[in-house]
């Protein structure tokens, strides 16, 4: 299965299936009007810089009872004012750098 990679400017919100079971590097880069995702319970890794740059992510939540953050991943999401996690987290460095 190839890794989602979007890239976009104009998508708001994502869910994840229940079939998604990782987001590739730089999948959602750049995604300024995303404000919401929906990480489903078996979405276990997030690779490097997916979510960077997204400065209109807000709120968090993971149900994975373990996910790993790839680096970087959500640096320069400037409006995320809440992370809510059901397990574990594996951070990458920089994670949430900005």
């Amino acid at each position: 299965m190839q890794p989602i990679k979007l890239n976009c400017i104009r998508l708001s919100s994502f869910s994840s299936t229940s079939t998604l079971t990782s987001i590739g590097s730089y999948a959602f880069r750049s995604c300024t009007k995303l404000s919401s995702f929906s990480f489903s319970s078996t979405l276990t890794s997030i690779g490097n810089y997916a979510f960077s740059s997204c400065t209109n992510l807000g709120s968090i939540t993971f149900y994975a009872s373990s996910i790993t953050i790839g680096s970087s991943s959500f640096e320069e999401c400037t409006s995320i004012y809440n992370v809510i996690t059901k397990g574990s987290i594996s951070l990458g460095n920089n994670a949430f750098y900005g």
